[in-house]
């Protein structure tokens, strides 16, 4: 069970240092747009993952 925990802590930890690895450009608004700092319009995509089979293509 140590071995386990041990095991979900030091990739938890692996995971925050790739976040903090690739910085992202900052957003803001202007209006109703989210726009970088250059004054680009950003279009944000999301996905859809369900645990419904029926949706997921029964995986």
């Amino acid at each position: 069970m140590k071995r386990i925990i041990a095991l979900i802590s030091i990739l938890w930890a692996l995971g925050a240092v790739a976040q903090e690895a690739k910085k992202l450009p900052s957003l803001h608004t202007e209006g109703r747009w989210l726009v970088d700092k250059h004054g680009n319009q950003v279009v944000l995509h999301g996905v859809m993952d369900t645990p419904n089979m029926y949706f997921n293509g029964w995986r």
